[in-house]
């Protein structure tokens, strides 16, 4: 039965896909307000989280269900992988690790041509400036972090004045990120709630993405008019007429020019993308009820149980009388339980034969190849070797470091994809021009394999026709910031004014200065007369302008 609902799902998905594709791209400037982008706003983070995570009473039977077909059991899995993040350490670590990996180095450029230089120039100063002010690297990131924990990530590229300036807030107001811009009209990235989207077809290959608006119907007034304020206008737009009119249908199909859609570990077809995590959440729960048997095992070690073993006559009966025993428990027990005298010493008699033992308590489980077992077990289901994240398991530098390099491919192809998103919607709401389309890439340079791009860079560069502005960017250097600085140098006449001080390096026979008596500019002083016979012969031939292979092409 769950296969036929998930084939259901997709005939659904190809049949909207139909009706979506004929919505045709209007770029029109007259319903657009004048454009600002010289200075920073505060970009929009907002959560959809639960905010309360709480122990998750689930069995591994659930997991196996779960995960045999995550695209109907979605929602359960994404619940579960938001509380594994916080649960165990290796899954946080893993996924801070691969969502901070690459330094994410950019540059910008445009595959169209043009012989207008000035309209080239202010096209990516556009794309430039808008990257500047999304924080682009925050972006990214964020996107890679639901990605990892959701499986998927929607957000919205929003060009509109702020609806909120308060300077004053209350409690309620404090308890959503807005993106608050007092200077006008600004470009902003919003997230949008992962179990409220859908994708219900395609558009050149992006994804089409409808809103269920029943997100707001729960809430709160004051709740719902500080979320709707975060939300962008199209979506405020439709909820007001959703809330106003019966016939109006709960999914909003939003402009695809400024929606952004990701999603992983899945088909193309599918609706739904798989959390990274999910073929670790057996060894997360597992990981989660050996650390609570432990902590079984050390209450029962701070819960010793000592028992008395009274002497035995030859019959089999104790030698006390009744009245004896009771006493000498009564001793016993006071002298093992009070201890009031801590750094004293305590005394008591006991009778011929009398015998005090504990009941031993197993300690293996505090192993620590059971230890190392468990730890290693999780990163690995995460494809990520535990050498790598602690240093100390089993394996040399050469397997961490090929390692490292296919997790980068994985996580780099899923950073091509966002980025393929954002250079869309910034086309498509900046620049405008469907002839000078302009793109961001990242370098694939991460804070491992740095050294060796910078290396590949520098090759190109001196050996090639390599690009300047690359190997600026591969060192992890903005290339604008790089070339201002060097602008500002030249225009200030830094060559004259700071000259490279002279020394073997810098200095060659060649500029020697005749002049110079002591020879304080530097350079080998020319030798009157030549004594040695391989120096006259090659003087006499001309030896030094006759070619070498190094100056011959």
């Amino acid at each position: 039965m769950p296969e036929n609902i998930a084939e259901n799902t997709e005939n659904v998905i190809e049949n909207n896909q139909d009706k979506t594709e004929s919505v045709s791209e209007t770029n029109s400037m007259s319903n657009i307000q004048e454009r600002s982008y010289e200075s920073n706003a505060f970009y929009e983070m907002t959560s959809f989280w639960e905010d309360c995570i709480e122990d998750l009473p689930i069995n591994i039977e659930d997991i196996k269900k779960f995960a045999h077909n995550p695209q109907i059991h979605i929602k359960n899995i994404r619940k579960i992988c938001r509380w594994a993040y916080y649960e165990n350490g290796s899954v946080m670590t893993s996924i801070n690790y691969l969502k901070t990996m690459f330094t994410l180095d950019k540059v910008v450029y445009s595959k169209s041509k043009t012989k207008r230089k000035k309209k080239f120039e202010n096209a990516r100063q556009l794309m430039q400036q808008t990257l500047d002010t999304i924080r682009y690297k925050e972006v990214i990131r964020d996107n890679l972090f639901n990605d990892m924990i959701e499986g998927m990530d929607f957000k919205y590229f929003e060009i509109t004045k702020s609806v909120f300036a308060d300077k004053y807030l209350d409690d309620i107001d404090t308890l959503n990120i807005v993106e608050i811009n007092e200077l006008g009209v600004k470009c902003a990235v919003i997230n949008l709630p992962v179990d409220y989207c859908r994708i219900v077809g395609r558009k050149n290959g992006s994804p089409i993405v409808a809103f269920d608006l029943r997100y707001f119907d729960d809430m709160a007034e004051d709740d719902k008019r500080r979320k709707l304020q975060a939300f962008p206008r199209e979506i405020r737009e439709a909820y007001s007429k959703y809330s106003t009119h019966n016939n109006i249908k709960p999914w909003k199909v939003l402009n695809n020019d400024n929606t952004m859609v990701t999603k992983i570990n899945c088909k193309a077809i599918n609706p739904y993308g798989v959390p990274l995590m999910i073929c670790a959440l057996d060894d997360v729960l597992y990981a989660d009820y050996f650390t609570s048997t432990k902590r079984n095992v050390l209450d029962q070690l701070n819960n010793q149980i000592i028992y008395q073993t009274f002497p035995e006559a030859k019959d089999g009966r104790c030698t006390l009388t009744e009245s004896q025993q009771k006493n000498q428990h009564k001793v016993v027990k006071e002298a093992i339980t009070t201890r009031q005298n801590k750094y004293g010493k305590s005394f008591f008699s006991l009778a011929a034969g009398t015998k005090l033992n504990d009941i031993k308590v197993d300690t293996s489980i505090f192993d620590e190849k059971n230890e190392n077992a468990n730890k290693s077990k999780v990163p690995a289901d995460l494809g990520i070797a535990s050498s790598v994240l602690d240093g100390n398991s089993t394996g040399n530098y050469a397997v961490a470091t090929l390692n490292l390099e296919l997790v980068a491919g994985n996580v780099y192809d899923w950073i091509n994809m966002f980025i393929m998103e954002l250079n869309k919607c910034i086309n498509a709401n900046i620049i405008k021009d469907k002839k000078l389309y302009m793109e961001c890439a990242i370098l694939p340079v991460t804070f491992v394999n740095r050294d060796k791009q910078v290396k590949y860079m520098t090759d190109l560069y001196a050996r090639g026709k390599g690009s300047l502005t690359a190997w600026i960017a591969s060192t992890g250097w903005d290339s604008d910031v790089y070339l201002s600085l060097m602008d500002y140098e030249l225009d200030n006449d830094w060559e004259n004014k700071y000259p490279t001080h002279k020394t073997s390096y810098t200095m060659s026979s060649k500029d020697n200065d005749p002049s110079d008596a002591d020879h304080s500019n530097g350079g080998r002083s020319k030798v009157a007369e030549k004594t040695n016979e391989n120096s006259i012969m090659s003087e006499n031939l001309n030896g030094n302008a006759q070619p070498k292979p190094s100056t011959t092409n």
